[in-house]
């Protein structure tokens, strides 16, 4: 009996596998219909569904220990924000000596909420222009990357300078 079930569930993965059915099948879920029956799926199951994942999550863990669930973690947020690996990451930061490229403060001298590596991105276009730290990200950010804006900021420092 569970050979034939597994047999089934084989067959089924082979299936669900091929490229034109996954992509029917991405289609439908992201629907609203399909979105719809999701959701009403996860609302009916909601106490089975949240064990599921709690039970995966600390199985990933267990598996992968504190540091590299920490590094799992790292990863995945830039993979999902900016398309990245954290293995990438790291390549740019070596490609521009560990340091920030606005200030040049090394990133491993003092590593705090202040001077912790920031990926910096164009929000137009999504385009990863570097690796600074957060105190010139933030910065940046502060003056929705307007040059003429950074510029008048420039000029109002040197006015009013000591």
């Amino acid at each position: 009996m569970d050979e034939e079930r597994e047999e089934r569930l084989a067959k089924r993965r082979a299936y669900d596998a091929l490229p034109h059915i996954r992509a029917k099948r991405h289609a439908y879920n992201a629907s609203p219909r399909g979105r719809a029956l999701a959701k009403r799926r996860y609302d009916r199951n909601k106490a089975k569904v949240n064990a599921q994942t709690k039970a995966a999550r600390d199985r990933k863990k267990e598996q992968l220990g504190k540091e590299g669930w920490s590094r799992y973690i790292a990863s995945a947020s830039l993979k999902a924000r900016y398309g990245i690996t954290l293995e990438e990451k790291e390549q740019m930061m070596l490609d521009q000596g560990n340091k920030c490229l606005i200030c040049n403060i090394k990133f491993t001298d003092c590593f705090n909420c202040n001077t912790a590596p920031s990926v910096d991105h164009c929000h137009i276009t999504g385009n990863i222009r570097g690796i600074l730290c957060n105190r010139c990200n933030r910065g940046l950010g502060c003056y929705n990357d307007s040059i003429s804006l950074h510029a008048s900021a420039a000029r109002y420092l040197y006015k009013h300078k000591h």
